[in-house]
């Protein structure tokens, strides 16, 4: 795998167990009882991270359909 790649597969990792931390930490520090703006705001995240997720999902079952890399549109 080429370094860069590897790098943006940490990153991209990273990106998720820091937003998956911050709601844990948001949570915990009210209690579960989050205040509506924020709470707004954590759905607002959760549901970015969704559609992240699902695009890159849509992604690897591209690549993983794809015999040649090059093919990839």
């Amino acid at each position: 795998m080429d370094p860069a790649e590897e790098d943006f597969g940490h990153e991209f990792a990273g990106l998720f167990r820091g937003v998956a931390a911050h709601e844990h930490k948001i949570c915990y520090r009210f209690r579960g009882a989050v205040p509506p703006n924020l709470l707004s705001e954590l759905t607002n995240a959760a549901e970015a991270a969704t559609h992240l997720d699902e695009t890159t999902e849509g992604l690897h079952r591209l690549v993983d359909h794809t015999s040649d890399p090059d093919e990839v549109s």
